[in-house]
C-alpha cells in the first residue's frame, strides 16, 4: 500500500471562516458543508437527511458472491472478489478487515467494536478524528439508509492529507452487536471512478447470527 494511502487510513479511528458578498461554502461546527448566500440565508451543500427516515432499501449486489465473515460471527460483508482483494497483512491492529481494489488506488476497511456507541456519538467521533488529522475537512453528504434490513448512516467526507485531497464514503452501524464502521476511500480525483464499486461493497454489509 502506498504511503499516502496508509496516511489516509489513519483517519478512520474514529470544519470554517466565511464572508458575505457572494454565495460561499462554509462548514458548521459538526462538520457539515453549507452554502452561505448573498441574502444572508444558507442551505446544506448537498441534501443531508441524517435525521430523517431511511431511504429506500439497499440490497446485496448480485455480483457480490463472497462472504467475508467477522471473527465474532455476528456480521459480514459480501463482496465481488473480482474487484476487491483482502489485505493479508493489515496496516493497523484496529481494523478487522482491509481491502484494496484490484484496479488501482481505492481502499476499504472494517472496524468493529463490541461496545454499542450511540450513532450520534459515533458520527461525531468520526468527524472529530478526521478534523484532527486532515485539513479543510467537510461532511458533504449524510443520510440514513436501510441496508439488508438494518439502518446505517452514510457519510461522505472530504479532507486534505499531506496536500492530497481525499474522499471517504462510509457506513456507520450501531446495535446490539456493537459499533461498526465500513470505510471506503480514494483520492478526490478518482472518487467518481470508484463510487459504484464503493456502493456495492458497502451494500454487502449484513448482520448474521452467531456461530454455535
Amino acid at each position: 500500500m502506498k504511503k499516502w494511502a496508509v496516511a489516509a487510513m489513519g483517519l478512520f479511528l474514529f470544519l470554517g471562516n466565511s464572508a458575505w458578498g457572494q454565495d460561499m461554502e462554509a462548514t458548521t461546527n459538526d462538520g457539515r458543508a453549507v452554502i452561505l448566500m448573498e441574502n444572508h440565508t444558507w442551505r446544506f451543500a448537498e441534501t443531508s437527511s441524517g435525521g430523517s427516515a431511511p431511504s429506500e432499501p439497499y440490497k446485496i449486489p448480485a455480483s457480490s458472491t463472497r462472504l467475508v465473515r467477522s471473527t465474532r460471527g455476528d456480521f459480514g460483508l459480501w463482496l465481488d472478489d473480482s474487484k476487491w482483494r483482502i489485505q493479508r497483512k493489515k496496516h493497523s491492529p484496529d481494523t478487522m478487515f482491509e481491502f484494496q481494489h484490484k484496479n488501482g488506488d481505492a481502499y476499504a476497511m472494517v472496524i468493529a467494536e463490541r461496545i454499542t456507541v450511540p450513532l450520534k456519538a459515533l458520527r461525531q467521533v468520526a468527524i472529530d478524528n478526521v478534523k484532527s488529522v486532515g485539513k479543510k475537512t467537510r461532511v458533504v453528504r449524510e443520510e440514513k439508509r436501510m441496508v439488508n434490513g438494518h439502518e446505517v448512516l452514510l457519510m461522505k467526507i472530504t479532507t486534505v492529507i499531506q496536500f492530497i485531497p481525499f474522499v471517504y464514503y462510509n457506513y456507520y452501524y450501531t446495535g446490539k452487536i456493537g459499533s461498526i464502521q465500513i470505510i471506503t476511500y480514494t483520492g478526490a480525483n478518482l472518487f467518481e471512478e470508484y463510487k459504484a464499486d464503493f456502493e456495492d461493497l458497502l451494500n454487502g454489509f449484513v448482520i448474521l447470527g452467531k456461530r454455535r
